[in-house]
């Protein structure tokens, strides 16, 4: 495991789809689902960015934006395949599972699919993307985050987790203040961080590509 001065590093969440900048989206799809008796919340996304936003409500609302990849010229023809994207939700219990029907398909079809999730801080959160990117940023309560192909950025309480557990093909990595620490490995890299004051566990690992933590 190696400290390395803050100067030398540098990590920066960004919240945004990075697609907004250059156009818009071809489809949105807004809605909002209650929260019941749900005690945990799973997310699942088979290509795609996904940013999950934890802040005090009691309900999950869901912002799903579909961007075409075609020339300009072409962007239209998007629009029909764009629209067989579709939200989902089951109920697992005390777990609700959200997800995004279609999605297998799109990125056949030179289709781009950014997700904006807002969830209870303080639930149990469970994200699975097979190839994209993952961010979070404020939740308070156990989080699970695995990805096999991109990167993972967390922006976290520091007053909430007990442990952190890192696992990456690329960089691992925990800042808090002015102490960044990188974890160590020959073909991929893991960290555990128990230098917190809450009680929660983070689980996070992406297969090929990095994962970055924040502690604030």
């Amino acid at each position: 495991m190696k400290r390395l001065a803050p100067t030398l590093v540098t990590l920066t969440l960004s919240l945004a789809p990075a697609a907004a900048a250059q156009q818009e989206p071809v489809r949105t799809v807004e809605q909002t689902f209650p929260l019941g008796g749900h005690r945990s919340i799973e997310l699942g996304l088979a290509f795609g960015s996904v940013t999950v936003l934890a802040e005090p409500r009691e309900d999950v609302r869901v912002l799903l934006e579909i961007y075409c990849e075609k020339p300009e010229k072409e962007r239209a023809k998007c629009a029909p395949d764009a629209a067989d994207l579709a939200l989902s939700f089951t109920s697992n219990g005390q777990e609700l599972v959200l997800g995004v029907d279609g999605v297998s398909r799109a990125v056949n079809r030179k289709l781009r699919v950014w997700q904006e999730v807002r969830v209870p801080e303080s639930l149990p959160i469970e994200v699975d993307v097979r190839d994209g990117s993952v961010r979070v940023a404020g939740v308070r309560g156990d989080l699970t985050v695995s990805l096999f192909k991109g990167g993972i950025d967390l922006l976290l309480p520091d007053d909430a987790f007990q442990k952190l557990e890192l696992k990456a093909g690329g960089e691992a990595s925990v800042r808090r203040g002015a102490t960044h620490v990188q974890g160590g490995g020959t073909l991929a890299s893991s960290l555990v961080w128990t230098d917190a004051g809450g009680g929660a566990t983070v689980r996070a690992t992406s297969r090929i590509g990095s994962v970055r933590a924040v502690l604030e």
